[in-house]
């Protein structure tokens, strides 16, 4: 997955088919069965162990890094005649450039593989998703745009891919990402607090031996004032604040609201996680 990507839903039903299936991704319209076309999205694709299917792309990507640079044309990956020197690797060239048209090769070969890609009402990227993501903040009114156009389920899906590349995300507050009259705010918290993610995490051996191991994420599991992870004044309340510069000053992590006895340990890893590049 993208690092882009936001799960709003528990991902059991994705994980339960890369035990069966050698390919298993997305794409905009389906195929007879849910198979896999050469227009799945590379951004989102896992498999069984020992898929055939990825070692013939793997053998692939292979070929192309032993081209020698002046020998292909510019853009595409390569290796220089020095080897003190670091290979050319555009990472579009080596994984999309490489991987559909394989995969469309590996189709036309007629041997049968174990496919499944989520598609139209399930595909992780609505029609007119990225377009509402960056051009319609309000939640409402981006389902009603989408909903005007025939998209069904579109704030339904399991995961989402947001695009960052293209959005406006990375310039906005933390107040303004959990506003949850937003698109976006609205599939971070779903995120946050569905399935799994709505109970704390208990504490075991497990937990107790991470943290150990972890002691930087020890403070998250202290409760001040009543409910929040962190020290400092933070108004308790029932739904987000449309801006809350006490809390990013104080906290500076994301914290769910709904939590009056203390924050699990859940919503502190999601997002302390990206402070640390070794956990990432």
């Amino acid at each position: 997955m993208d690092a882009d990507f936001v799960a709003v839903k528990d991902m059991d039903p994705i994980l339960a088919l890369l035990g069966t299936h050698d390919f298993v991704s997305y794409q905009e319209k389906g195929e007879p069965g849910q198979v896999c076309s050469a227009a799945f999205s590379s951004n989102l694709i896992g498999g069984r162990k020992g898929s055939p299917v990825f070692k013939f792309l793997w053998e692939r990507q292979k070929e192309k890094m032993r081209k020698k640079c002046g020998q292909v044309a510019p853009g595409e990956a390569c290796c220089p005649e020095n080897t003190r020197r670091s290979c050319a690797v555009p990472w579009a060239a080596l994984g999309e450039g490489i991987t559909h048209p394989a995969f469309n090769e590996l189709l036309k070969t007629g041997d049968v593989f174990e496919t499944f890609c989520f598609a139209d009402e399930w595909s992780f990227v609505p029609d007119h998703f990225a377009y509402s993501v960056e051009h319609i903040p309000s939640k409402d009114e981006a389902l009603k745009y989408m909903e005007e156009r025939g998209i069904q389920h579109s704030l339904d899906r399991i995961v989402y891919h947001l695009f960052n590349a293209i959005t406006p995300l990375h310039k906005w507050k933390c107040a303004t990402l959990l506003d949850p009259r937003r698109l976006v705010g609205h599939l971070y918290t779903e995120s946050f607090r569905s399935e799994t993610g709505r109970r704390p995490v208990q504490q075991s051996e497990e937990s107790d031996a991470w943290l150990q191991e972890h002691p930087e994420f020890v403070k998250y599991q202290q409760v001040h004032n009543g409910w929040q992870p962190c020290p400092g004044p933070v108004e308790v309340t029932e739904a987000p604040p449309s801006s809350a510069p006490s809390q990013e000053r104080s906290c500076q992590i994301f914290t769910l609201w709904e939590y009056k006895s203390g924050p699990p340990l859940s919503v502190a890893l999601n997002v302390e996680g990206q402070k640390l590049p070794r956990l990432v």
